[in-house]
This record gives C-alpha cells, structure tokens and sequence, in this order.
C-alpha cells in the first residue's frame, strides 16, 4: 500500500478506464497492482533516462498501463465476431492493453538491477522472489541497488511475458479467457514476447503507451531542478518519499542506497 499511495490518483483514473464491476476489479486488478509492486518496489525506470528516479518503474509501468488502456476507447475489435460476442470481447482486449502496459518492463526488475543488503552480504535472487517479499524475509532495513554493467539493450524485454501470469493471477487469467476463442489472453502473450503479427493490435497500442509515458516524464523533468548524474530528479523524489515514510534514498558511489531511518 505504501508503494501504491503516491499514485493514488492514476489508479483512480486506470479504475474508471477500465470500468470492471467493482466486484471483479477488487477481486482481480488491485491484488495485480500489489504483485507488480512487489517486484518493482522503489527500482527505477531507467539508469539515466526516463523515469530514473527511485519508484520510477512502477510510475511508468502505471502510467503505460492507463494509455494503453485508455487508446482502446472507440477502437472496433473483434469484427468478424456476432455483435453479442463482441460487446464480451471488447472489454477484454481493455483490459489486456493495460496489463501489457503495466508489465511491458518488469525484466528490469529481473535482469538490469542489482539489489544487495547493505553490508553487501546477502543479494537477492529477482527468480525466487519478488524484492519487497525477499527484503520482508531477511528483516532487511537497508539495501543497495546498481545496475548491471553486463546487461545488454532490450534483454529484459523477454521476461514481460514469463512474469505476465504471475502478475495476472488465475483469477485474472480466467477473466481474459472468460470468451472461448476470442484469443485475447494468447494476443498479449504474444505482444510481450515479440511473437505477435503485425495484425495484433496490441503491439501498436503497447508501443504507443510505452512512448506516451516516456514523453510525459520528459515534459516533467523540464519543470523540476535537475541534479547531476544520471538521477536527475532525485531532490524531488527524496521529499516525495521522505513524506510517505518510505526509507530515504542516496546516492553513493553511483548506486542507490535505501536507508534505515533510525
């Protein structure tokens, strides 16, 4: 909850974008958000680019979600469908443009960062389980996070759909298989993993979410203070996450460095 609260406001707005009965939305989409904050917890977006602050890749995984789901308004899907499997289709593939949206980048939370206590004795191992799940178990107050040197361009990419079902649940699983044979669940898989045809319109609505994110954290990095280094807006950030009592961040020797307040 903690790590959700400082985007309250999104969540509000990819709640009335995706207009699910509250019923379903609470059964499916909030424990969602919990398992994808698990993983992202304060990991940035980027080393030195867009959303390069601490908590950075869950604001932007939030924010593609919101577009990707928000651009299927007045999109026709499912034309060669009866009417009546349509209005069931529809909404679904609503649905999926959000969850690529919001897991498009969760490999960055799998390959290109490493997380260590802050002695430097123990690491955490991305496969075996989320980082705020890991940081729980090993009573960890304090943690330093860098990026891997050895990671190579876009290798992260290949994990959105691996983790794609974790994220979803069964519960939201099912909801997207809810219309046999519509293909949607099939489609998203296909779109994270860079197996999707160019007749998949989730690959030109994922693509699309993921720039209109990038573009809106651009246009605000233009209106706040930049620091040196690749953490620009860290000073904003800092005040943002010191208010939420979520363990103050610095920088030391180029990695990040999650304090213990006492």
């Amino acid at each position: 909850d903690e790590l959700l609260a400082p985007h309250k406001e999104l969540i509000a707005r990819i709640t009335v974008c995706l207009s699910l009965p509250p019923g379903l939305h609470d059964r499916i989409v909030r424990p969602m958000l919990h398992r994808f904050a698990a993983y992202a917890n304060l990991i940035p977006g980027s080393e030195s680019d867009h959303h390069c602050d601490p908590g950075g890749l869950l604001q932007h995984s939030l924010e593609a979600g919101f577009f990707g789901a928000q651009q299927t308004d007045g999109m026709v899907f499912a034309l060669d469908e009866t009417p009546e499997r349509r209005r069931k289709i529809e909404p679904l593939w609503r649905f999926a443009a959000f969850v690529g949206g919001l897991v498009h980048d969760i490999g960055k939370a799998l390959e290109s960062v490493r997380v260590t206590s802050a002695a430097g004795d123990r690491e955490w191992c991305p496969s075996a389980c989320p980082l705020t799940n890991w940081l729980s178990q090993e009573g960890i107050e304090a943690f330093s996070m860098t990026w891997d040197p050895k990671r190579r361009h876009g290798s992260h990419e290949k994990y959105a759909a691996i983790l794609c079902p974790v994220i979803l649940g069964p519960d939201g699983i099912a909801h997207l298989e809810s219309v046999p044979g519509a293909g949607v669940y099939t489609a998203l898989l296909d779109a994270l993993s860079g197996a999707a045809s160019a007749k998949n319109p989730l690959v030109g609505i994922l693509r699309k979410a993921d720039s209109m994110s990038v573009e809106s954290d651009f246009d605000a990095m233009k209106t706040r203070q930049s620091l040196q280094g690749g953490h620009k807006t860290m000073g904003h950030r800092l005040m943002r996450l010191a208010m939420l009592r979520i363990r103050p961040v610095s920088v030391q020797n180029g990695a990040l460095w999650m304090n213990d307040p006492k």
